[in-house]
């Protein structure tokens, strides 16, 4: 079972969050998982929506990478968005590795995932 199928698994978030390390606001809105804003009609949250993956997915927003031998890319997880589209499986082989440093106290609720997962092994 998905956990988009999964009501318990939804979980409610602002659009705006601010960022832990600089307090600065984050749009915390994407086209795959987020589903409506809470307290405005369908067509309200329709046009809302749109009109900010608009904005977050223009042309001039987006950063494509063209791969090439020894390359680094580092980026901040928390305030980008990241895809990578038609990946050749037996294209050349990548080494991914994600450093994390200790998140700072914050205030904002993170969703359950230790539920999430619990629930997809049962």
């Amino acid at each position: 079972m998905s956990t988009f199928d999964n009501p318990e698994a939804m979980t409610i978030k602002p659009i705006g969050l601010p960022h832990p390390r600089t307090g600065r606001k984050v749009l915390y809105v994407c086209q795959q998982t987020t589903e409506s804003i809470e307290g405005l009609t369908g067509e309200e949250s329709d046009a809302v929506l749109e009109a900010l993956f608009d904005h977050i997915y223009a042309d001039d927003k987006q950063y494509a990478h063209h791969w090439r031998e020894r390359d680094l890319v580092i980026w901040d997880n928390i305030s980008i968005q990241h895809a990578r589209p038609n990946v050749a499986v037996e294209g050349p082989a990548r080494t991914l590795r994600k450093t994390l440093r200790p998140m700072p106290s914050s205030a904002v609720k993170s969703p359950n995932y230790g539920k999430i997962a619990a629930d997809a092994g049962a």
